[in-house]
């Protein structure tokens, strides 16, 4: 038996074949660690947003609380989480800042209000696809 596979592993073609294998499993095990990093990442993301906002809930209204929430939301490292995380994540702190602004100026919120609903669901829509 041991002498069998010995003179199969001599063989050019039963090389070659190995070592497709060889190559082919390691480009899939790197893929999925890089998944599972991305993954880990937007989890974390995902777990920093709840906490600023039960943090939020906890407060009373006004501009010193979306102020708070706005920092504690632009704090958030994302670092390798995906791309469509990142950019909802940004998406929605550019909402709250515009939102922030006409409050502080005076203005009614009610037109931004659809642009951090929509980044909002953006937002969920992009972590739910990596949860």
């Amino acid at each position: 038996m041991q002498q069998r596979l010995n003179e199969l592993l001599k063989r050019k073609s039963v090389q070659a074949a190995l070592l497709a294998f060889s190559l082919l499993f390691s480009a899939w095990c790197i893929y999925d660690f890089a998944q599972m990093v991305k993954r880990s990442h937007a989890q974390g993301v995902v777990r920093d947003v709840s906490a600023a906002v039960k943090e939020l809930q906890g407060t009373q209204p006004g501009i010193p609380r979306a102020e708070a929430f706005l920092r504690r939301l632009t704090a958030i490292h994302t670092g390798y989480a995906p791309e469509e995380v990142k950019i909802a994540l940004q998406d929605y702190t550019s909402a709250l800042e515009k939102s922030l602004v006409a409050m502080k100026g005076g203005y009614y919120t009610n037109q931004f209000d659809a642009d951090m609903a929509a980044a909002r669901e953006k937002l969920l829509e992009a972590t739910r696809r990596w949860n």
